[in-house]
């Protein structure tokens, strides 16, 4: 009988060992499936910040084109400007040229007749 219960304490004892590794073995394999995890978090963290960074990136480059376009517009919407005010400049001065001219020819016309009347008056006055 002693045997025996010494058996049954050397059999509790091996059960009690057992347990005790298997224990270990089950809060081992926890810690690494949190671990694991805890990586799978970190992970998708990771992907998330990188996505955002991306987006936020893009977006700040699709700004800058459209900034960049805008001014580039403005830029040559001025130089249009100024080749449309230089050719209403041309055609203002074109017609003030022509306008001269028409008054410069009815001067030496009106010239012309006068120095005729002229011409006249004094034979007029030289037969008087």
């Amino acid at each position: 009988m002693e045997e025996e219960i010494h058996n049954l304490k050397q059999a509790h004892a091996q059960q009690m060992e057992e347990m005790t590794k298997q224990m270990m073995y089950m809060e081992k394999q926890s810690q690494q499936a949190a671990y694991a995890a805890s990586l799978e978090e970190q992970l998708r963290n990771a992907k998330a910040n990188a996505e955002a960074a991306v987006r936020e990136t893009a977006a700040r480059l699709d700004e800058a084109a459209r900034a960049s376009q805008a001014q580039a517009l403005k830029s040559q919407r001025k130089r249009l400007d100024a080749v449309y005010a230089s050719v209403l400049a041309g055609t203002a001065w074109n017609t003030v040229k022509e306008s001269c001219k028409a008054e410069l020819e009815a001067i030496h016309g009106d010239r012309e007749v006068l120095a005729v009347l002229l011409s006249e008056l004094q034979q007029l006055t030289a037969t008087l």
